[in-house]
């Protein structure tokens, strides 16, 4: 069985809903779908009107999914939520938050993470999640910054 993909990305600005749009649009336009996890409310109404405003030539079908709306059978490839795990399954999980559990990762086949590297206390923190997530040995790491991860061909 290969192992799940996980993909550190270097964020040396504090910019992460910038950088979570871009790669969304990046996983849409391979034909994957997305969850989108963040800790709060607040943070996932702040993804889902960048995502609908941050670039006029680009759409992304997305919804936010307050948790008991959760189902099935959701229309939109892309799922803004502050609820893991979901019933619904999508390809692909991007923390704009950590998460405290990894089992949650189980249902996904690419999990995208962030190395805060402008922030001491949080690069310390993603440093800690990533030694956790290569000792572990069930995951295939990898280190990219924005522009190599928006460049791969084939995620």
């Amino acid at each position: 069985m290969d192992k799940q993909k996980v993909y550190f990305i270097d964020l040396p600005v504090n910019s992460k809903p910038r950088y979570i749009c871009d790669i969304t649009e990046k996983i849409y336009g391979q034909q994957l779908t997305c969850t989108i996890y963040c800790k709060t409310e607040q943070s996932t109404q702040l993804l889902d009107r960048l995502l609908w405003t941050w670039k006029q030539e680009s759409f992304v079908p997305h919804i936010l999914c307050p948790a008991e709306t959760v189902s099935d059978n959701l229309p939109e490839p892309v799922l803004i939520t502050s609820t893991l795990p979901l019933n619904h399954k999508t390809n692909t999980l991007i923390l704009f938050d950590p998460v405290d559990d990894n089992s949650v990762f189980s249902s996904f086949n690419i999990i995208i993470d962030f190395a805060e590297t402008y922030n001491p206390v949080k690069v310390a923190e993603s440093r800690k999640r990533f030694k956790e997530l290569r000792d572990a040995g069930e995951y295939d790491l990898e280190y990219l910054k924005l522009s190599e991860f928006l460049k791969k061909v084939q995620l």
